[in-house]
C-alpha cells in the first residue's frame, strides 16, 4: 500500500515495531480510555453515550480490580491528557440546534457547488499538518502522559472520521505499553451505501483504513458477538496481519440505564406527554435515533399509512434528530396531514423525558436494516417498554425472547403487531435483566486484562 493512500484514510504506515509481547511486559496496572472525539463534541447519541458512560464508570471499577483507569483525549499542542469524567449533556444534541443547521446549511452550499469533497479534504490535510508541525513540540512536553510498561490505551471512541494521532502512539509502544479498539460495527463496509453520502468516503478507503488499523491494534473488543462474526467475515478476504495471526478479539454488552437520568429524583412528565402517548389515538410505536437511511425510519411510515388506510388506530412518535441523506423523509414527516395529530416528532429529548417516553410507548419500532448493538433496545426493555424489531442476528442476540420481530420484505409484520397492540395483545417485560454501566465497563476491562496477559 502507498503511503499516500495510506495517508487518505488518516493512518500512518510507520511505527516504531511491533508491540512487546504479554512476557516481555508487566502486569497490566492502568489502562486509558480513548475519548476525544466525544469530549471535543460533547454529543449524545450513538457511540458518544457509550464513550461517556464507560469512562464515567473505569475510576471506580478499575479501583475494585485493583487497576487505575480513566479516560484519556489526545490535545495536538501536549499529547494525550487524562480526562477524570465526562459530563452528561443536558439534552440530546442534534443537527437541529441552531449550531448544527447551520453547518447542514453551509453543507448544502457547499455540496451544490461541488466543493464538498474538497473542503472535507482541506480540513483533514490541515489536521495532519498541525499534528506533524506539533509533533517535536509534544515530544518535549512533560505534560503528555508518561506512559509506563504495561499500561494500556483502549481507543474507545471513532479514530477514522479525523486525523487521529496514530505516530504518537509510538512512545506508548516503545514503553511497553499496549493499544487495544472498541468495534462498534464492519457496517460501512458491508453495507457501504450507508455511509458514501455522508462521508464521501468509499468502501475502498474504510477497507484500506481498516487494513492499516488492524495491523495497528494489538487486540480489538466488539460491542457483540454479532460484530465478531462481521469482523472475522472482512478479514477473511484480506491478507494476513503481519504478525501472522488473526486480531485478537473478544465482545462483551453495553450497559441499559440512561446515565442522564436521576433516579432518586425523577423530573415530572411533561406537558406534551399526554398529546402524543395519552388519549383515543391508539398505541403509540417510539423510534429512537437519528434519522438516516440505515434507521428505516420510512419503513414505519408506511406502516403507520396502512394501518391508518385500512381504518386502524396507530399513533408513531419519532425522537431524534436530522442525520445525513434524509432530506425527502424529513419533508414527507414535516408536512404529513397527520404531523400533530398522529405522527410526532420530538427533535430534542433530554435522558429523563426519553425516559418516560419509553414508560408511556406501546413499543419501541426499530426496523434498522443493519447495526453493531441498538443500544435503544436494552434501554427500551430496561423501562419495560415492549419491542419491536426488525429481524437481525444482533437484534435477536439484543433482545432474545423479550422482543418481537418482524422482517423487511414487507410492512406486514409491523402492521400486525400495531394491530396486536391495538386488540390488548402486547405484554410489558416484566422480569428483564441487563447489566447497567458499572457492569458493562466491568466485563470491557476484565477482558482488556485478559487480553494483554
Amino acid at each position: 500500500m502507498s503511503r499516500e493512500n495510506a495517508q487518505s484514510t488518516g493512518v500512518t504506515p510507520d511505527r516504531a515495531g511491533p508491540a512487546p509481547s504479554a512476557s516481555t511486559t508487566t502486569r497490566t496496572q492502568r489502562i486509558f480510555l480513548e475519548c476525544t472525539r466525544t469530549r471535543c463534541d460533547g454529543l449524545n447519541t450513538g457511540i458518544q453515550r457509550v464513550v461517556r458512560n464507560l469512562v464515567n464508570q473505569s475510576s471506580p471499577v478499575g479501583r475494585n480490580l485493583g487497576l487505575e483507569c480513566t479516560g484519556a483525549w489526545f490535545d495536538p499542542f501536549r499529547g494525550f491528557q487524562p480526562v477524570p469524567n465526562l459530563s452528561p449533556p443536558q439534552s440530546q444534541k442534534n443537527s437541529n440546534t441552531r449550531s448544527g443547521t447551520g453547518v447542514r446549511l453551509v453543507r448544502e452550499v457547499l455540496g451544490r457547488a461541488g466543493c464538498l469533497d474538497l473542503s472535507r479534504r482541506a480540513i483533514f490535510e490541515l489536521r495532519q499538518w498541525r499534528q506533524a508541525t506539533l509533533r517535536h513540540w509534544r515530544h518535549w512536553s512533560r505534560q503528555e502522559i508518561d506512559w509506563q510498561p504495561g499500561d494500556v490505551l483502549l481507543l474507545a471512541d471513532q479514530t477514522f472520521a479525523w486525523a487521529f494521532p496514530w505516530r504518537d502512539l509510538d512512545r506508548l509502544r516503545r514503553r511497553g505499553g499496549r493499544v487495544g479498539l472498541v468495534i462498534y460495527d464492519m457496517i460501512p463496509l458491508l453495507y457501504p451505501q450507508f455511509y458514501e453520502t455522508e462521508t464521501l468516503l468509499s468502501r475502498d478507503r474504510w477497507l484500506r483504513w481498516w487494513q492499516q488499523v488492524r495491523e495497528q491494534v494489538d487486540f480489538g473488543i466488539t460491542i457483540s458477538r454479532a460484530v465478531i462474526d462481521d469482523v472475522r467475515r472482512i478479514d477473511a478476504a484480506l491478507p494476513p496481519r503481519a504478525s501472522g495471526t488473526d486480531l485478537p478479539l473478544r465482545s462483551f454488552v453495553l450497559g441499559a440505564d440512561l446515565d442522564g437520568l436521576d433516579a432518586q429524583q425523577p423530573g415530572p412528565e411533561p406537558d406534551w406527554l399526554e398529546t402524543v402517548f395519552g388519549g383515543d389515538g391508539g398505541p403509540t410505536g417510539l423510534m429512537v435515533g437519528t434519522i438516516s437511511p440505515r434507521k428505516n425510519h420510512s419503513f414505519t411510515l408506511d406502516a403507520c399509512e396502512q394501518v391508518w388506510r385500512s381504518g386502524g388506530d396507530a399513533r408513531l412518535a419519532i425522537v431524534g434528530g436530522v442525520g445525513w441523506d434524509s432530506d425527502r423523509l424529513v419533508q414527507r414527516i414535516r408536512k404529513h396531514p397527520e404531523l400533530g395529530r398522529r405522527l410526532f416528532w420530538l427533535e430534542r429529548v433530554g435522558d429523563q423525558d426519553l425516559a418516560h417516553c419509553y414508560r408511556r410507548a406501546a413499543a419501541l419500532v426499530t426496523p434498522s436494516l443493519a447495526e453493531g448493538f441498538n443500544l435503544p433496545i436494552v434501554e427500551a426493555l430496561h423501562q419495560r417498554c415492549p419491542v419491536w424489531a426488525s429481524d437481525l442476528p444482533v437484534h435477536r442476540e439484543v433482545g432474545g425472547t423479550y422482543a418481537r420481530y418482524f422482517p423487511l420484505e414487507t410492512v406486514d409484520g409491523l402492521v400486525d403487531l400495531w394491530r396486536r397492540a391495538a386488540a390488548g395483545d402486547n405484554p410489558r417485560p416484566r422480569d428483564f435483566h441487563w447489566p447497567d454501566w458499572n457492569q458493562s465497563c466491568q466485563s470491557l476491562l476484565q477482558n482488556v486484562v485478559e487480553m494483554v496477559g
